[in-house]
C-alpha cells in the first residue's frame, strides 16, 4: 500500500520521500533522541533509526501498519506511539522494544483519522470529515473515545495546549475548541484563514498555521475567543505542515522543501533559509 511521504530535513525533522522495505513511499512524523549519535523516527507504520554519522537512515523494526491503514500521522508519549491510521482510526503501538514495535490497541474514530496530538490521558484525533474526536488514553491497551467536535470544515492537522485544541481545518481556516471537559468539547472561537490550513503548531500565545498556498499564517490566541491574525509569509511552495522551535518555525512546503521562517517579530516573519528536498515536503518534526 502507498504511503503518503514526508521528509527528514537538516535540522534533524522530517524531508523527502523515502522509500519503504514494503515499497510505496511512507510518511514521517516524529522524531526522538536516542543517544548522542542515533536518532529514532516513526516513518508512516515503521520505525526507522538514523545515525548522524550516515549517509542515510537505518530501518530497525516496523508494525505493519499497512494491513490496517496508511499511517497518516504519529506521536510518542513515554512507552507508546499513537499513530492516526486513516480508515482504521486510532491506533497504539507499545515501543518499548523498538527492533520489535506491537500494535496493542485500536480505537475507531467515524471519521478518517489524519492527526493527532497527545495531552495528559487523551489523544486528540483530527478526524478529516468527522472534526476532532477526543479518545481516552489512560490504559493504552484499551483506548475509549469519550467525546468530539464536529468542525466545518475538514479536519487535517491538532495542536494541543492548555485546555485548548487548535485545529488546522482544512477551508474552514483555524478551529479552536475548549477541551476543559474533554467529554464534550466545544467550539469557543476560529479564524479563517485566506489559504486551507493544513497544519498547526502552538507556541507560547500565537498558533502558526501551515495554510497551503497562503503559506504559514501567524494567529495570536492570547485570547482563545477571538483569535486574530498578526503576520504571515507566504512561501513558494504549498505549506503542508509546521513546527516551531524558540525564533524559528519549520515549515513542511511540499515542491519547494523545508523553509525557515524567523518568527521573533510575529508581524513580519522573515525566510532565513531553506532547504530544497527531493520529494515533496508534508510534515515537519523538531528533535533536539
Amino acid at each position: 500500500m502507498n504511503k503518503r511521504p514526508n521528509l527528514f530535513g537538516p535540522s534533524g525533522g522530517q524531508g523527502s520521500h523515502s522509500a519503504g522495505p514494503h515499497g510505496g513511499t511512507v510518511r514521517a512524523e516524529v522524531l526522538l533522541n536516542a543517544g548522542a549519535f542515533t536518532r529514532t523516527a516513526w516513518v508512516g507504520a515503521l520505525l526507522i533509526q538514523l545515525s548522524c554519522r550516515a549517509a542515510d537512515p537505518v530501518w530497525v523494526g516496523q508494525w505493519p501498519g499497512y494491513v490496517r491503514g496508511p499511517a497518516q500521522a504519529v506521536v510518542v508519549a513515554g512507552d507508546y506511539a499513537y499513530v492516526a491510521c486513516h480508515g482504521a482510526g486510532l491506533q497504539v503501538i507499545n515501543i518499548r522494544n523498538p527492533t520489535n514495535p506491537v500494535g496493542i490497541a485500536g480505537c475507531d474514530t467515524p471519521g478518517t483519522a489524519v492527526g493527532v496530538a497527545v495531552s495528559g490521558n487523551y489523544a486528540f484525533v483530527a478526524d478529516y470529515d468527522a472534526g476532532l474526536q477526543v479518545i481516552c488514553i489512560t490504559n493504552p491497551a484499551a483506548p475509549v473515545r469519550v467525546g468530539g467536535y464536529d468542525t466545518s470544515g475538514s479536519a487535517r492537522a491538532v495542536a494541543v495546549s492548555g485546555n485548548y485544541a487548535y485545529v488546522a481545518d482544512y477551508n474552514a481556516g483555524l478551529q479552536v475548541i475548549s477541551i476543559a471537559n474533554p467529554a464534550a468539547p466545544v467550539r469557543v472561537g476560529s479564524y479563517d484563514t485566506s489559504g486551507t490550513a493544513r497544519g498547526v503548531a502552538v507556541s507560547g500565545n500565537y498558533a502558526f498555521v501551515a495554510d497551503g498556498s497562503a503559506g504559514l499564517q501567524i494567529i495570536d490566541i492570547s485570547n482563545p475567543v477571538a483569535p486574530v491574525r498578526v503576520g504571515g509569509y507566504d512561501t513558494s511552495g504549498t505549506a503542508q505542515g509546521v513546527a516551531v522551535s524558540g525564533n524559528y518555525a519549520y515549515v513542511a512546503d511540499f515542491a519547494a522543501g523545508l523553509q525557515v521562517i524567523d518568527i521573533r517579530n510575529p508581524t513580519a516573519p522573515a525566510r532565513v533559509g531553506g532547504y530544497d528536498t527531493t520529494g515533496y515536503a508534508q510534515g515537519v518534526a523538531l528533535s533536539g
